[in-house]
């Protein structure tokens, strides 16, 4: 029996764990937006409300066509370790997405006794808790010059998207100051500076962020100069034209790259 599913996990597909695996179902539960209330001050008590995600979940049911109970239950395990770790699943039904995950539940393995049972495994994205674009959309400004301001569409219907940015100097860079803007849907000016800093001519400063949305700035791709959690972030908007800006000390070439999330 061949299964029309296919959900792979950094990769590696369930069905090759074992041939005895056969996934019957995969389902994207709906999920509710949380809403949040901040006091205004000096208002008399009122309060600004704002909506916001708080994870997206993929559930996957399959059957494990193994008779031997023992069989059954190794199976099971090396499931679980494949799973463990999260990572980057992608489904069949959403080829070009991922979403970057951690497990939620594990399958019960004291529920691997019986031939035709159905076990599920679910699967949680919390940091950014939408579906991302396999391939990231770039955004390149003129370059050689110290201040240059772009406009670009950002893929994707959700609220937000987080950039990153690669920054080559033609000479010292010590300072740099990028702004995001847009006008529509309440994106108010997003400003990131680095400074204190002293970065040679033709290496490439990089703003990342990891799976779970933590800005990282590396220096040629492997030197971490640092990792923060904070206000300043490079968020744009999905859907819309959004406003990409930067002044530097020196004349710069500056690539911005995002992915479209998805509910």
């Amino acid at each position: 029996m061949i299964s029309r599913y296919i959900v792979t996990l950094n990769g590696i597909s369930l069905e090759s764990i074992h041939p005895a695996i056969l996934i019957t179902d995969v389902q994207y539960p709906p999920v509710a937006y949380e809403r949040e209330s901040i006091g205004i001050v000096n208002r008399d008590g009122a309060r600004i409300h704002r909506s916001y995600k708080e994870k997206s979940e993929v559930t996957i049911s399959f059957m494990i066509r193994e008779y031997d109970v023992y069989n059954r239950q190794l199976i099971c395990q090396e499931i679980c370790k494949w799973a463990m770790d999260g990572g980057r699943l992608m489904t069949n039904d959403r080829p070009l997405q991922f979403l970057d995950c951690i497990v939620d539940s594990f399958p019960a393995v004291e529920s691997t006794k019986g031939w035709t049972e159905e076990l599920t495994i679910t699967f949680a994205a919390y940091g950014i808790p939408y579906w991302q674009d396999l391939i990231q959309t770039e955004l390149k400004p003129t370059a050689g010059s110290t201040s240059v301001l772009i406009s670009g569409k950002v893929p994707g219907n959700s609220p937000w998207a987080l950039v990153d940015v690669d920054i080559t100097p033609s000479d010292t860079l010590t300072r740099i100051e990028i702004v995001i803007s847009s006008t529509k849907h309440n994106l108010s000016q997003q400003k990131f500076v680095l400074s204190g800093m002293s970065v040679p001519a033709n290496q490439t400063v990089t703003i990342s962020h990891d799976e779970n949305g933590v800005v990282r700035i590396y220096r040629n791709s492997y030197n971490l100069l640092r990792f923060q959690e904070g206000k300043d972030d490079l968020i744009a908007k999905c859907g819309i034209l959004n406003n990409f800006n930067y002044a530097a000390n020196c004349a710069c070439t500056v690539v911005y790259k995002v992915r479209g999330y998805y509910e």
